[in-house]
C-alpha cells in the first residue's frame, strides 16, 4: 500500500514539473487567459481597456487641474504617444490572443493523431510501408566471375554470394540466374 501511494505521489510530481520544464504552464493556470464572455468573471481585453480608460482619466485630470492654465504641446504629445503604444500592444495582444486559439486546436489535433497512433499500435494494425524493391536477376554468361558481376551492379562479392547463397571458392555456371538487387 505504501509504494502505490509512493509511485502515485512520484507520478504527480512528474505530471506538475513537465509543463513547468517546458514553460507551458497547465491547464488550470492558464484557464484564466481564455475565457469567453458568458464564462463570469472580468475579460482581458475589458481590463485592458479599464486600464486605458485610467491612463486617459489621469491625463485629463492632470491636464484640468495642473498650476498651469495652459497645457503645453510637449505634454499632449507625449500623451499622444503613450496612447499610440498602448493601442499598438492592444493589436499585438489580439494577434497573440488568435495564434494562442490556433495553436490549442492543433495541440488537440496532434492529441487526437498521437491517440489513434497508440491505439492502433495497441490493436496490432500495421502501418502501410514503402512499396517492395522488385528483384533483379543476372543470367551468368561464359567468362563471367562473380568479382565482375558484383562489381558491374555495385555490390561486394561478399554481399553477392550471400544473396544467391553460394560459396565463393565454388565456380558459377553460364546460364545460371544471380539475384543482383541490394
Amino acid at each position: 500500500m505504501n509504494q502505490k501511494y509512493e509511485r502515485e505521489r512520484q507520478e504527480a510530481d512528474f505530471f506538475d514539473e513537465v509543463p513547468h520544464e517546458l514553460d507551458y504552464p497547465p491547464e488550470k493556470e492558464r484557464a484564466y487567459r481564455f475565457r469567453t464572455a458568458a464564462e463570469p468573471g472580468v475579460s482581458p481585453r475589458l481590463f485592458i481597456f479599464g486600464c486605458v480608460g485610467v491612463v486617459i482619466l489621469f491625463g485629463l485630470m492632470a491636464f484640468f487641474f495642473s498650476e498651469k492654465s495652459e497645457v503645453s504641446k510637449n505634454d499632449l504629445t507625449l500623451l499622444k504617444k503613450s496612447l499610440d503604444r498602448i493601442e499598438t500592444r492592444l493589436g499585438e495582444m489580439d494577434i497573440l490572443n488568435k495564434r494562442m486559439d490556433g495553436l490549442e486546436k492543433e495541440v488537440k489535433h496532434l492529441r487526437a493523431s498521437v491517440g489513434n497512433a497508440v491505439a492502433n499500435i495497441e490493436k496490432g494494425r500495421e502501418t502501410p510501408t514503402a512499396a517492395k524493391v522488385e528483384t533483379e536477376y543476372y543470367t551468368v554468361r561464359s567468362g563471367d566471375s562473380l568479382y565482375n558481376i558484383a562489381k558491374k551492379h555495385g555490390l561486394t562479392v561478399d554481399r553477392l554470394t550471400q544473396l544467391n547463397q553460394l560459396n565463393p571458392k565454388k565456380p558459377i555456371q553460364p546460364g545460371q540466374q544471380l539475384v543482383v538487387s541490394p
